[in-house]
């Protein structure tokens, strides 16, 4: 069966990647825009960490987007919002795909 997470996966493929720049966040406000800045997979939880400081914040991004996939240039600071998925890896039970995306504002 196919769920709708799994279908992140497909972000995997770089043809696909480079097909599929945002992500629509619908919600009782309207539609947000994200550009999708990258997709990884890795084994470590540093995408399930928010940080308060300007600095730290900049450097979580930078962090989320190290050691990817696939990446693309999308322009971000301190003041970003940004909007990070996280599935399972089907290739090992202690991995997750994790994509980090930021709002276009």
């Amino acid at each position: 069966y196919d769920i709708p997470f799994r279908k992140i996966e497909k972000l995997l493929d770089k043809d696909t990647f480079d097909r599929t720049p945002y992500i629509l966040l619908q919600h009782d406000a309207g539609i947000r825009i994200y550009k999708i800045v990258s997709i990884k997979e890795t084994t470590g939880n540093e995408h399930m960490y928010v940080f308060k400081e300007d600095e730290e914040f900049v450097t979580h991004i930078q962090t989320l987007i190290s050691d990817s996939i696939y990446t693309r240039s999308v322009p971000y600071d301190k003041d970003s919002n940004i909007l990070t998925i996280q599935t399972c890896s089907y290739n090992d039970d202690k991995t997750y795909y994790v994509i980090t995306a930021i709002e276009l504002k």
